[in-house]
């Protein structure tokens, strides 16, 4: 190897040694550069609609009747999933929910699919009253105005 390079001319050589660091350049833009700023791109993009979204839902909060939004708060007691089941018939929310599933003794998952936005409100407003808490949140848009798709984990509280 050393024998070929020295059997070019210095003109060939710097031609070679410039296009060797182009190509390095090219690699490391390729490689790195490029994949780091659209993934910080798709970051900023994620910040935005998600802040999008927690402005839409606090003005659909505050659209509930002051009624909803606050209450007295009743302790959980008996089964957890009959409470749901109770809960879900009350809002009218049954048809939409697609699974209930216990996580544990005081935790049980339920997933939504296609639900009224407002009706999923209202259940979330009636399941803080009942003395049980929201652990977890997940609110997608659905394909049609006001219905959305969302995936709860509710607990009783301590």
């Amino acid at each position: 190897m050393k024998q070929w390079w020295r059997g070019l001319q210095t003109r060939e050589q710097w031609i070679l040694i410039t296009a060797s660091l182009l190509l390095l350049l090219l690699g490391l833009h390729g490689l790195i550069w490029q994949p780091w700023q659209d993934a910080r791109v798709q970051l900023e993009e994620e910040i935005a609609q998600r802040r999008d979204d927690l402005a839409w839902m606090q003005q659909a909060a505050a659209r509930l009747p002051a009624g909803q939004r606050s209450g007295q708060t009743l302790r959980a007691s008996g089964n957890l999933i009959t409470m749901m089941n109770q809960l879900l018939v009350k809002a009218r929310l049954r048809e939409s929910m697609k699974q209930m599933k216990p996580v544990s003794e005081r935790e049980v998952r339920l997933r939504f699919e296609k639900s009224s936005f407002d009706r999923l409100l209202r259940l979330l407003g009636e399941i803080e009253r009942q003395g049980l808490s929201i652990r977890e949140l997940r609110l997608l848009p659905g394909d049609e105005s006001g219905r959305v798709n969302a995936t709860l984990v509710v607990q009783r509280r301590a």
